[in-house]
């Protein structure tokens, strides 16, 4: 329409300046002018139509939630997505995976008599929907379609869908807002539950404000370097002494208290600040170790996480070893924790990444062994000289007689790898007195001391070592 306007309009005044002055040839160049403009205006029509599929893409999507946005009448979402489309794909190839969608998609266009459908990204579809009834008749025909799964070069294929309904306006009143919504519902909160159709509601609306809020108070922590460093003491039970300590990051804000590492360490790892928060970690610890002399008081290590996405960096001990000649420290009283998912996810140069660690001097612990992703292959092929079992592995290990015995070989093998073994989530004498006996070297838990600010620990350091003299 914008296009015939301006043809209309441009090519009338050209036509009334034209009669006004007859030796000024304007009439041809508004006509040249006006097409050029249509030309670049206009769009193909495969620019907006997903080339696997066939569906329209995420761009058409969009504009057409923008003029329904604008036209301030209510309408619902209605998102798929297929849940096992990446084990389809490790397991049969992409090109099964491409059939499945295909498929899949055909299923859904069946499905959409009375909406408008699109394929919005990977295994993700949207529906457009304007009668509420219909998201649930919709479900249902999918559901029937894909219960019994489906058969492609003799093999059958099982489809798992997840639905997610928003409605406009009560759920977001921009674009950005319902896409931020739709996320939300399609992770976080759709990994919490067993139902196959997660509805959006005022309660996801206060998680998703408080996911962006938290956001901001890690922003502001960076840069007024509020984050706090606690440091739990891990037990030495052979020599009765606190020898080590695993340093922990803590956040606090005034409005929601406490912050819980399990919540803004993933927030931080997806938005790359988790380097900037691994530096200021390293950074904490070296200074305060130099400027309490902490070797005075028997410890010989002071325990730091990395994250994955730390470990991916190359020049990364490069940074450490520049830290460390900062605060005149020795790289041994360091040591570095690596996570199995870490190691897990992380890319093919990483054990070059740790090497570079421990040639520089420093440990380097396999942290939460028996998470779920344990393998003995990481004990092989990455440098690491220290062990620390998960909490939840330990604590089954002490109360079923099974666990115990496979932690018990699990231990005899570690230490004929050379392996420093630590327990974590020790909590009572009757685990501590189990794990003694099968030769776990170090303990840490609630048993011997919490987590606690520095000052607080320098106080339980010098308490021990009264009480040792």
């Amino acid at each position: 329409k914008f296009c015939v306007y301006l043809y209309t309009f441009s090519n009338m005044v050209a036509a009334i300046i034209q009669c006004i002055f007859p030796k000024l040839l304007i009439t041809n160049f508004t006509i040249s002018l006006s097409f050029m403009i249509i030309y670049i205006t206009l769009q193909r029509p495969e620019d907006k139509i997903d080339s696997l599929t066939q569906l329209e893409n995420k761009g058409a999507f969009l504009e057409e939630l923008n003029r329904d946005i604008n036209s301030k009448n209510q309408f619902f979402l209605l998102i798929v997505k297929l849940q096992n489309l990446n084990r389809i794909n490790d397991m049969m190839g992409v090109s099964m995976g491409n059939s499945v969608l295909r498929h899949f998609s055909r299923i859904l266009s069946d499905a959409a008599s009375k909406s408008l459908l699109y394929r919005i990204g990977g295994s993700r579809f949207a529906f457009l929907i304007w009668d509420e009834q219909e998201t649930a008749n919709i479900i249902m025909d999918i559901e029937n379609h894909v219960k019994d799964g489906y058969e492609i070069n003799g093999m059958l294929v099982q489809i798992n869908a997840r639905y997610c309904q928003l409605k406009f306006p009560q759920h977001g009143k921009t674009v950005n807002e319902l896409e931020n919504m739709i996320q939300f519902c399609l992770t976080k909160e759709a990994g919490k539950k067993d139902a196959k159709v997660v509805y959006a509601d005022e309660k996801m609306l206060e998680n998703l404000k408080r996911d962006h809020e938290i956001q901001d108070i890690i922003k502001e922590a960076l840069v007024k370097r509020t984050f706090q460093v606690y440091y739990q003491p891990i037990y030495n039970w052979r020599e009765d002494t606190f020898d080590s300590a695993e340093a922990l990051i803590r956040l606090f804000d005034d409005k929601y208290g406490f912050i819980s590492p399990e919540e803004f360490i993933p927030m931080a790892e997806k938005s790359g600040q988790i380097l900037e928060i691994g530096d200021f970690v390293t950074d904490e610890v070296c200074r305060m170790i130099a400027a309490n002399r902490l070797q005075d008081y028997g410890v010989k290590h002071v325990h730091i996480n990395l994250s994955g996405v730390q470990c991916m960096q190359r020049d990364l001990d490069e940074k450490i070893k520049t830290v460390m000649k900062r605060y005149k420290l020795d790289p041994h009283i360091i040591s570095f924790e690596v996570t199995e998912t870490a190691a897990l996810h992380s890319d093919s140069y990483l054990t070059e990444t740790l090497q570079g660690i421990t040639d520089a001097g420093f440990g380097l612990a396999l942290d939460d062994y028996g998470s779920g992703f344990a393998t003995f292959g990481y004990l092989l092929n990455y440098p690491f000289t220290e062990v620390k079992f998960d909490k939840e592995m330990v604590w089954q290990s002490t109360r079923e007689e099974k666990a115990m015995i496979a932690l018990n070989y699990v231990v005899k093998m570690m230490k004929e790898l050379s392996l420093t073994i630590v327990a974590e989530g020790v909590e009572t004498e009757e685990q501590a007195a189990k794990l003694r006996e099968i030769g776990c070297d170090l303990f840490q838990g609630y048993l011997y001391a919490k987590p606690m600010p520095k000052q607080e620990y320098i106080e339980f350091l010098r308490n021990h070592q009264k009480n040792e003299s």
